[in-house]
């Protein structure tokens, strides 16, 4: 849900595990990742302490992340369309 919940304009914050693990994935500073320590610790509270704080500067730190969810559609097209129809 973290795509959707970008795509409407919310900061988000992802667990470290899984695809959140891999920058080309979730290409986001590792101050919106967050691991279970985080959790105990208090530190993701701080965090979002932080953009509540201040969200819009916590947007704009996103706008690359969210812009390249608006953009999946079209570079999906764009793949099938070499792969599939652009012939040399």
């Amino acid at each position: 849900m973290p795509i959707e919940a970008s795509a409407a304009g919310a900061v988000i914050f992802v667990h470290c595990d899984g695809a959140a693990n891999n920058y080309s994935d979730y290409p986001l500073e590792d101050f919106y990742k967050f691991t279970l320590k985080d959790i105990q610790s208090g530190a993701l509270r701080q965090r979002i302490d932080l953009v509540i704080a201040d969200p819009v500067a916590h947007r704009a730190k996103q706008k690359h992340f969210r812009q390249r969810v608006y953009l999946e559609k079209e570079e999906f097209y764009l793949q099938v369309r070499a792969l599939f129809f652009d012939v040399d």
